[in-house]
């Protein structure tokens, strides 16, 4: 605009911002922890795009949607509540993103990779828009990264590839949100990234409950939201609580044939459901995390993941992880008030490394 000075002009420039990660899912965490970066960023005066990493083989393709109908066929459920899921989940990401072309990304002052899995050299999707996730077409002087994660990729197999390596040491910062990414970036760059949160724990209760909705007809519940069946020996643990609570079971994502109610993931229907839970069985990452912000009384069965073991270990809540026992763990209480405080410490230090990105 010509009432702006130069000034002005260079700071609005300034605060744009590209964010890289995926978002064209079906996976609620994915499309969550996009939200949150979208709402951090923004609250630092920036206006958010994100850069298009969908490609043939993203989870919210055409070709996924029809092989899922024909399974919900073959297995005699709902292939209608399967079409809803694709269509609510794609039309929650053209109400609340706005997505650009890679060709545009040259416009942005900065470019932002994660968070996610977004450097996995062993995933086909990664791999296919390999160019987009490591900013490889770009400057790298004007790219930062928030929470970004080599997932289990063998050390090898990055070493073995030019533009890992060259990639991260140009960046302009660089955080990351475990510690096998960290080793990798620390020992062959020779930086030290800095560790901070899943963007999802960026955001409080009061922001995700701004988008649910009641959960009224399923009246009381306990919340299932795993990716794999249980055991027959945890099935029975399973009923035998929701039946010493009077609870109905709920399963979200993966049916499970010996639930009361299911409901398909969609963001609102994943946020609606753990608000509205009064105890939660989950084995996921985000399952965990949302389990603590809504702050719920929650299990988290042992598949041995990482991610999960640390997030509970620096909450000193080591003992939610469980083989077997669920009642005695579920019947424990959860001291919140400690929990809140370790994560606003989390937050204010993930801010603060984002406000240096936005300021350098």
């Amino acid at each position: 605009s010509s009432d702006l000075s130069d000034k002005e002009a260079d700071e609005l420039m300034k605060h744009n911002v590209g964010i890289i990660t995926v978002i064209y899912s079906t996976n609620c965490g994915s499309v969550l922890q996009a939200l949150a970066m979208q709402d951090a960023y923004s609250k630092l005066g920036c206006n958010v795009s994100f850069i298009s990493t969908i490609n043939k083989l993203s989870a919210l393709s055409y070709k996924k949607e029809f092989k899922d109908v024909i399974k919900a066929l073959v297995s005699r459920s709902s292939p209608g509540a399967v079409i809803k899921r694709y269509r609510d989940s794609r039309q929650f990401i053209r109400e609340h993103f706005h997505i650009v072309d890679p060709s545009g990304a040259e416009r942005f002052d900065l470019l932002s990779i994660g968070s996610d899995t977004v450097w996995d050299v062993t995933s086909p999707y990664f791999l296919e828009s390999q160019d987009v996730f490591w900013g490889l077409p770009w400057d790298g002087s004007k790219i930062v990264t928030y929470a970004a994660s080599i997932a289990n990729s063998p050390y090898e197999t990055l070493d073995s590839l030019k533009y890992p390596c060259e990639s991260i040491k140009k960046y302009a910062n660089i955080s990351v949100r475990d510690d096998y990414s960290f080793e990798y970036i620390t020992s062959r760059a020779d930086r030290v990234p800095c560790k901070v949160c899943d963007p999802t724990l960026l955001k409080d209760r009061s922001f995700y409950q701004g988008f649910c909705r009641s959960m009224e007809e399923a009246g009381t519940y306990l919340l299932l939201y795993l990716f794999d069946t249980p055991s027959a020996a945890v099935v029975d643990e399973i009923k035998q609580y929701a039946a010493d609570n009077s609870l109905k079971i709920v399963s979200l994502g993966r049916r499970m044939p010996f639930a009361d109610m299911h409901y398909e993931s969609t963001v609102v229907s994943f946020l609606s459901c753990f608000n509205g839970a009064s105890a939660v069985v989950t084995n996921t990452f985000h399952g965990t995390v949302f389990s603590l912000i809504f702050h719920k009384r929650f299990v988290v069965l042992d598949y041995q993941k990482k991610k999960i073991e640390n997030l509970l270990h620096d909450l000193a809540l080591d003992q939610r992880i469980v083989g077997a026992g669920i009642e005695a763990v579920l019947n424990e209480d959860i001291d919140y008030t400690s929990v809140e405080s370790k994560f606003s410490e989390l937050r204010a230090s993930s801010i603060g490394y984002l406000e240096k990105c936005v300021q350098d």
